[in-house]
């Protein structure tokens, strides 16, 4: 159960019902209904309830007699209280209570006065336990009938919550007496009488069925009795009725006179009541102003709380989206792609070296390769060419020995020469009789292959430089990302910023704008408030100043728009008293 807010408030000196409400009784848990000017209209379908609630609030709260005649609109004797409680054995226990709150304007100062019925029915037990409280404590703000588990409160409990600022009673005598004592002072008699009338009057289509003997009997019974003096007056009024009547011409001469001086004197009247009513009136216009300026105060108050709670809302989500991105921005700051950023760039440098030297290597093996096979078809060509002149393969190993000195086999060449001691015009080499010469072609082909396997793991090395280059470029590419990632991060990390200062700025901007237009809100030093509110938009640490300023601002200029209003409510009725007076 939540406290009350805005609930009604007295106008009127005299008595007159604000609040009523039921807990745990017929099929309301926790109800409560607030009465207009002291009024109360009950709309809906037959079997909804508003016959219930009259039965248990009017005048049952008054009389505190649970006799179905009493209680019961229609006086059904078959209806009985227990079963408002147990719901005719919905419930084997039930405990519930019935109030009503009463106020009245004491001087400018509200007045309350609960009235409340706990009772408690148990099954086969027939009439339920009751008792009854005063109180001047009001229901769900100074006094609560449910506890925090929504169960109704015991008489103990009860007793215990009301404390010296309530009164218990378990006699519906003594409730009676003590509840005319606090609102009606009739008497028991005449409080009795008004008691039988209210229940006269309660009775459902009373125009239908007009019993016109009892309620002439009951209406009479209401009536205060006659003093005693005012019956003596009446005897002696007409035992000088003589007297009376020519005291009577006397006073309608003096009447007529009196009329035709008030013909000409009401028209001053009018124009006296005019100016002295003009302050009144003037008062009501500054009333009714401040009252709109206020109403427009709150709603702007309205709108500002609702646009910091958005803000303070948006401000969280970027804080957490700002945290996030330092959290990735640390994290790729500590991941091992940046940590072995300089090793990849150290490495990006070595592999460019290693690039143009494998270049070099590779131009040289494929002016080797093309050495080697111009080497074996010139051998193919010098072996069928060697028989026929030695002269010409002189001039022709001269010749091999360059490109062999190109292809680093110099010296294999010369060794494999050297045994051949070719003379001037020699055997002719196409008989192959000649095995110098064959282990030559062997020795030769021999180091032909295995300048072969050299390229061919020069080659492979080749390949395995290349997969290095895709893996560095590919590692290149994953730091670019990163770096990437990580400006992104800084850039909305600095939009988060801005948008963080630009938001602030709004808000105090916004704050100085309904300062500035709304006279209402007064504050002792607004440029120190919004520096205060400028401080905390640059930190958002701790509560929004301004609120609470506003807060105080409001109550202050709600407290003196209401003495305001009653020092002009009290000066229209002085002015309307004065105006009767005139009249």
């Amino acid at each position: 159960m939540t406290e009350i807010h805005d609930a009604p408030l007295p106008l009127r000196p005299r008595w007159q019902p604000l609040r009523l409400g039921l807990v745990d009784l017929f099929y309301y848990d926790d109800e409560e209904i607030w009465l207009r000017d002291g009024n109360l209209l009950l709309r809906g379908n037959n079997g909804t309830g508003k016959s219930k609630i009259l039965a248990v609030t009017l005048p049952f709260l008054l009389d505190g007699q649970l006799i179905p005649s009493r209680v019961e609109p229609d006086g059904d004797p078959g209806k009985r209280m227990e079963w408002n409680l147990l719901l005719g054995g919905q419930y084997q226990e039930r405990l519930g209570y019935v109030w009503m709150e009463f106020g009245r304007d004491r001087e400018g100062t509200p007045e309350f006065c609960t009235l409340g019925c706990g009772m408690r029915a148990v099954a086969g037990r027939g009439a339920p336990e009751r008792w009854f409280f005063i109180t001047p404590q009001r229901v769900r703000r100074d006094l609560r009938l449910v506890d925090g588990n929504g169960r109704a409160l015991s008489r103990d409990r009860l007793l215990e919550a009301l404390g010296d600022r309530g009164e218990l009673h378990t006699s519906s005598a003594q409730y009676r007496a003590r509840v005319d004592e606090r609102l009606f002072r009739l008497g028991p008699q005449r409080f009795e009488a008004l008691l039988n009338l209210l229940i006269q009057l309660r009775q459902p289509q009373l125009s239908k069925r007009p019993d016109e003997k009892a309620l002439s009997s009951a209406l009479t019974e209401a009536l205060p009795p006659l003093d005693q003096a005012v019956l003596n007056d009446v005897a002696d009024a007409f035992r000088n009725l003589e007297e009376e009547r020519n005291t009577l011409d006397g006073l309608n001469e003096a009447r007529a006179s009196v009329g035709e001086f008030l013909q000409h004197y009401r028209g001053y009247c009018v124009v006296a009541a005019r100016r002295r009513a003009q302050a009144v009136r003037q008062a009501q216009s500054v009333w009714e102003r401040i009252g709109g300026e206020l109403r427009e105060t709150a709603q702007s108050l309205t709108e500002a709380e609702a646009a910091r709670r958005h803000e303070e809302t948006r401000q969280e989500f970027l804080d957490r989206k700002l945290g996030q991105g330092r959290t990735q921005l640390q994290t790729l700051r500590d991941s091992p792609e940046m940590r072995d950023a300089n090793r990849l760039e150290e490495a990006a440098s070595r592999a460019a070296e290693r690039r143009r030297f494998c270049q070099t290597l590779q131009d040289k093996l494929e002016r080797l390769v093309a050495d080697a096979n111009r080497q074996e078809a010139r051998l193919a060509e010098d072996r069928q060419s060697c028989a026929q002149e030695s002269e010409k393969r002189v001039r022709e190993l001269d010749v091999w020995l360059e490109p062999a000195r190109i292809a680093g086999i110099a010296r294999a060449h010369e060794a494999a020469l050297d045994p051949l001691g070719l003379p001037d015009g020699g055997p002719d080499p196409r008989s192959g009789s000649d095995p110098a010469i064959g282990r030559a072609a062997e020795a030769v082909q021999s180091e032909v292959r295995r300048r072969k396997e050299a390229i061919a793991r020069l080659r492979g090395l080749i390949r395995a430089l290349e997969e290095a280059e895709r893996q560095e470029t590919r590692d290149r590419e994953r730091r670019e990302r990163a770096v990437e990632a990580m400006e992104r991060l800084d850039q909305d990390r600095a939009q988060a910023a801005e948008a963080v200062e630009q938001e602030g700025a709004a808000l105090v901007s916004a704050l100085r704008h309904a300062l500035e237009t709304h006279r209402e809100l007064r504050l002792d030093d607004p440029e120190s408030l919004l520096a205060e509110l400028g401080d905390w938009c640059a930190s958002l640490s701790g509560d929004n100043p301004a609120g609470r300023a506003l807060l105080r601002s409001y109550d202050a200029a709600r407290d003196a728009l209401r003495s305001a209003r009653e020092a002009a409510v009290r000066a229209r009725t002085e002015a309307r008293a004065a105006v009767a007076a005139l009249e």
